[in-house]
């Protein structure tokens, strides 16, 4: 079977940053309000995401200023 020469190999994207795209999201309309906790089991539970790619994107929220961590 001949190989194609040009293939545009799909566009991978890293459950981290789904997780922050969708948490960010969350965030900024509202669905999670500010002063709430977030509990990254919960949040694991919520967006079908394992725990690690969930704290992964709250360390970057962080970073952003977006959420604080005690």
């Amino acid at each position: 079977m001949p190989v194609p020469k040009v293939q545009t190999p799909p566009a991978r994207t890293l459950l981290r940053d789904e997780a922050y795209a969708r948490l960010r999201a969350a965030i900024l309309d509202g669905t999670l309000e500010p002063g709430e906790q977030l509990k990254d089991a919960e949040l694991s539970a919520w967006l079908g995401l394992s725990r690690t790619p969930i704290r992964e994107a709250l360390a970057r929220l962080e970073e952003d200023g977006l959420v604080e961590s005690a």
